[in-house]
């Protein structure tokens, strides 16, 4: 017991000693340095006040979206609702089936229970402590002295590439689930071996699967896809050892069974957020059109090998936090250290440890090095392995690599204890531990932005109440240096504000397409195409900014603050208008509105028109939002086509009285429906049916698991 109470002590020492600071209730695991230097912030700290900090566009992430998302996702299940749409980012858009919102992610209750400002430090710490604890146990798993597991641990806790993707929580609840994964992967196959009864050990081959769900739920699709590989390569690669079984047809039955309950049980579990984000991805902006073309820009965001030396020092090109970094885009992106004596320990465990585990996770690193490098690895996965064109580059392949070099650096540290100096050899695996993880801690200097809370969106900078929606303008959103810009995209959903810009790795690709006919142009900064970001130009179109409602433009000054204009004869949120037009194709519609002017006179739809009753039509008396999940307009009377100026989705429906109508999409992006006579109330409701089939799996996933894990339990009582 005291051995095991000092080993969990040892675990989260490191992330104690890292979140310290951010424990206290006046300070925040937040870069809100970075959004005090933009209007509407700025003004409310006097210049003395302001912190000195430097541009990181990745880093920016942490305060710009996971904010925003996590304080929207805990007002709403505070208030009962499960938010299924954001309604203040795009015009409206879909928010659980964007998977980094992680709505259903069961450690997120952690930003419902506590301050959402003071919920970032906790939860890194949490994350960082169990994927310790499950990274020591793996090693213990397959035979390391307790010492050297903790060497291995303390790497995989705070290496570089975690440190520097600490402030996007998602990517860290993502990954701290696999070593879980390949532990009870481990168990499941491995145990029983010999016994022709034994069946899989069920309660390993359910936890391996537990793991997975949770993963997956983490809230990074890409993350996941990179543990999903490592997982299926460690357990196809295992369940066909000798560890197995003696025959082929005996590992060949334990590793379907084992990889049939994880997968089944994992997936399943995921399925309500699995299934939403899925069906989200037919209609988004990130489609790629997979081709040679496509495929070299996937690759230009491959390492260099020069970048290589980020294995021999921490910041081979400079350091993000201090203003010096001079390497290719994100420094994240590129992040491999993991410390020189490390680094000693891993090519050890290679050229001497002769056992399974150790050249399976020597063949794992060598194979996510290669394909990060962009070497021709990266062909099958791009074409074969479904949304991995849409992921970017494969220089985030280096997870994989740090993960199979931590092992390997328990499994090297394990070697070298072996040299017969019994009495000299505690003092030297604590001495070597100690050497990783202060070389790892002082490379970790400078990344962590931990500030005082009330920097966060400071309610009293709030430019609300307005009327209508909103624009932040910029004059540019560059990579390498502070904006120019006020109120950034997705700052309106912490004020409850509608504003039509937005900032999401998923966002609807008609929404871009209006987007563009507002900007007259790319709506998107050449840096960030998952930014809807306006510019005023030559070529904008205020009639198209009337349409959506905008009655309020905010604008950066040249003395950095921050001009408020307004537009007066911008159309309301919902009105009635006796006429459409249909058209048959979204292209077409693109293509007509902008010459047929946006009028309150008419609507634009897109496919068949459904036909209205005749009469004279209604008008809109009251326009109420219950929930993010639904809109109520009462009406003077029946008739006409209702329009909306909230986004189009499949999953919205409507009732008129209770009687269900067809929702069309309307000027491209909004919705329209034809009004039945004598009316007096519509309700829209965003009711994905994805969502509800991946519920109802969800939650026979978890009956399923519970009843099992009971009865299981109960198999192990002693009979009275």
């Amino acid at each position: 017991m005291r051995r095991r109470l000092l080993v969990l002590l040892a675990i989260i020492a490191a992330p104690t000693f890292l979140f310290a600071p951010a424990f206290s209730p006046q300070r925040a695991l937040l870069p809100a340095d970075l959004l005090v230097q933009f209007e509407p912030w700025r003004s409310h700290l006097s210049e003395a006040k302001l912190p000195e900090v430097h541009w990181d566009a990745l880093v920016w992430d942490g305060i710009a979206q996971f904010y925003p998302w996590r304080r929207f996702a805990a007002e709403s299940l505070r208030g009962g609702v499960i938010p299924l749409w954001n309604p203040y980012q795009f015009c409206g858009t879909p928010f659980l089936a964007n998977g980094q919102s992680a709505v259903l992610y069961p450690l997120n209750l952690l930003f419902w229970l506590l301050p959402v400002y003071y919920a970032f430090a906790w939860s890194a710490w949490l994350h960082l402590s169990l994927t310790g604890w499950f990274t020591y146990r793996l090693l213990r798993r397959i035979g390391l002295a307790p010492i050297p597991a903790l060497c291995g641990c303390v790497v995989w806790q705070l290496n570089s590439f975690t440190i520097a993707w600490i402030h996007l929580p998602t990517v860290l609840c993502t990954t701290a689930w696999l070593p879980a994964i390949l532990l009870m992967s481990e168990r499941a196959l491995v145990s029983g071996r010999g016994d022709r009864r034994a069946w899989v050990c069920p309660p390993y081959s359910l936890a391996a699967g537990l793991a997975l769900g949770l993963s997956c739920l983490g809230g990074h699709p890409q993350m996941f896809m990179y543990v999903g590989l490592m997982t299926a390569a460690y357990v196809v690669a295992r369940g066909l050892s000798r560890a197995v079984a003696t025959s082929i047809v005996g590992r060949l039955t334990r590793l379907v069974r084992v990889g049939a309950v994880a997968g089944a049980v994992g997936l399943g579990l995921a399925a309500a957020q699995l299934l939403p984000t899925l069906d989200f991805l037919r209609i988004a902006h990130r489609a790629v059109t997979i081709g040679p073309e496509s495929y070299q820009a996937y690759l230009g965001r491959a390492f260099q090998p020069v970048q290589l030396a980020g294995l021999l020092l921490p910041h081979p090109f400079g350091h993000p936090g201090f203003g010096t970094y001079i390497g290719p885009e994100n420094y994240a992106d590129y992040c491999l250290y993991v410390g020189l004596v490390a680094l000693g320990l891993a090519v050890t465990a290679v050229l001497v440890c002769r056992t399974w585990h150790a050249r399976f996770f020597g063949l794992a690193a060598l194979a996510s090095l290669l394909v990060a490098l962009g070497t021709a690895l990266n062909w099958p996965l791009y074409h074969w392995v479904p949304g991995m064109a849409s992921a970017g580059g494969p220089s985030r392949f280096a997870v994989l690599f740090i993960f199979a070099l931590a092992l390997l650096v328990a499994m090297g540290a394990d070697r070298v204890s072996k040299v017969r100096l019994p009495r000299l050899l505690p003092v030297v695996q604590v001495v070597l531990l100690v050497i990783l993880a202060t070389d790892l801690l002082l490379a970790a200097r400078g990344h962590l932005h931990i500030v005082p809370r009330d920097w966060a969106y400071a309610e009293a900078a709030s430019p609300g109440p307005v009327e209508g929606r909103i624009i932040g303008n910029a004059a540019d959103w560059p990579l390498r240096q502070f904006p120019s810009a006020v109120l950034p995209p997705n700052a309106a959903t912490v004020y409850h504000l509608r504003d039509v810009g937005g900032y999401d790795s998923l966002y609807l690709a008609r929404y871009r397409d209006f987007a563009s006919l507002i900007q007259g142009g790319d709506p998107s900064p050449p840096a960030n195409g998952n930014m809807i970001l306006f510019r005023l130009s030559p070529a904008w179109r205020a009639e198209m900014a009337r349409l959506a409602g905008v009655r309020t433009y905010l604008a950066p000054t040249q003395e950095k603050r921050m001009a408020v204009l307004q537009d007066e004869v911008a159309m309301p949120r919902a009105w009635v208008t006796p006429s459409a037009i249909s058209l048959p194709t979204h292209p077409d519609v693109c293509d007509a509105l902008p010459k047929l002017g946006a009028t309150v006179e008419q609507v634009v739809i897109t496919g068949a028109e459904e036909p209205t009753e005749g009469g004279e039509t209604a008008g809109v008396t009251q326009l109420r939002d219950p929930t993010p999940n639904a809109v109520e307009v009462t009406l003077s009377g029946g008739g006409g086509y209702l329009f909306l100026a909230d986004s189009y989705a499949p999953g919205w429906h409507a009732y008129a009285d209770g009687k269900p109508l067809r929702v069309m999409p309307a000027d491209v992006t909004f919705r329209a429906v034809a009004v039945p006579q004598h009316a007096t109330k519509v309700v829209f409701r965003y009711e994905p049916a994805s969502f509800r089939v991946g519920l109802f799996v969800s939650l026979l996933a978890v009956a399923l698991v519970t009843g099992c894990g009971i009865a299981l339990w109960t198999r192990r009582q002693p009979e009275a």
